[in-house]
C-alpha cells in the first residue's frame, strides 16, 4: 500500500505541474518582441548594411543619403525626400508603403515610377545583396509604430 500511495502522489504532483505550467497550451518561450527604437535597433542595422565608405557612409561619397555614425544626424537624414525619386519621402511614420527606403529595402522601388529620377529608381539596397527579411521587418515595425527618433 505505501507504494502506491507514492505513486499516487507522484501521479499528482505531476499533473499539478503541467497543469500550472502551461495554461494556454502554447510553448513556453519569449514573449513578444517591443518595438524595435531608431537607435538601438534601427540606426545600427542601417550602419551595418547601408554605410559603408562607398555607398551612405562617408560625405564624400553618399550617393544622396548619408547614415552617419551619429543616430541624431541619422534620423535627420531620413527625413529627407528620397535622391532618386522626386518627391517621395524616405521615411513616413506609420506608412511602411509610402516610405520609399522600405520600397528600396523590399525591391518594390519601382512602384514610386511616376517619381523616379533613373530609370526604375535605381537598384535594390543594398546592392550587395537583398537584406533579410528579418532585418527588413525591424525597420518595417519602426515605421508603422511612427518611425520615432527614440
Amino acid at each position: 500500500m505505501r507504494g502506491s500511495g507514492l505513486l499516487v502522489l507522484g501521479l499528482c504532483a505531476l499533473f499539478t505541474f503541467a497543469a500550472c505550467s502551461s495554461e494556454t497550451g502554447a510553448p513556453p518561450g519569449p514573449q513578444a518582441t517591443a518595438t524595435p527604437t531608431f537607435r538601438k535597433d534601427v540606426h545600427p542595422l542601417l550602419r551595418e548594411s547601408c554605410a559603408l565608405a562607398v555607398c551612405h557612409g562617408t560625405t564624400a561619397n553618399n550617393l544622396g543619403l548619408l547614415v552617419p555614425e551619429d543616430p541624431a544626424a541619422a534620423f535627420k537624414e531620413l527625413q529627407k525626400d528620397s535622391p532618386t525619386a522626386n518627391g517621395a519621402k524616405l521615411v513616413v511614420p506609420g506608412d511602411t508603403a509610402a516610405s520609399f527606403l522600405m520600397a528600396k529595402m523590399d525591391g518594390e522601388h519601382a512602384s514610386f515610377q511616376d517619381k523616379c529620377l533613373l530609370p526604375g529608381c535605381g537598384d535594390r539596397m543594398p546592392p550587395s545583396g537583398i537584406l533579410g527579411s528579418a532585418k527588413r521587418d525591424v525597420v518595417r515595425a519602426w515605421i508603422k509604430a511612427g518611425a520615432k527618433d527614440d
